[in-house]
């Protein structure tokens, strides 16, 4: 899948979504340790703007919430579903 470029601040309920996918469904999550695979913290935990996504995120992790996965990689329908949920 062709990730497009997508460029704009996450709501505080995409945050959760994002933390909470991250802490119960990433396999490479550690609460003690962050990331496995790069030794440090979570790329997608703390993030307040959508300008790029952890590439196993997008692709292992994000699919499980496909509102979410509509909405942070521009797919269609993305606008109309983030529009509903800020309401």
């Amino acid at each position: 899948m062709t990730e497009k470029t997508v460029k704009f601040e996450l709501t505080n309920s995409e945050k959760q979504e994002i933390e909470k996918l991250v802490t119960e469904m990433c396999a490479n999550y550690d609460r003690e340790h962050g990331c496995l695979m790069l030794d440090d913290n979570c790329f997608m935990l703390g993030k307040y703007y959508v300008s790029g996504l952890c590439r196993y995120f997008r692709e292992s992790v994000l699919p499980l919430n496909k509102e979410l996965e509509l909405i942070l990689t521009g797919g269609v329908g993305g606008a109309e579903v983030r529009k509903k949920s800020k309401n």
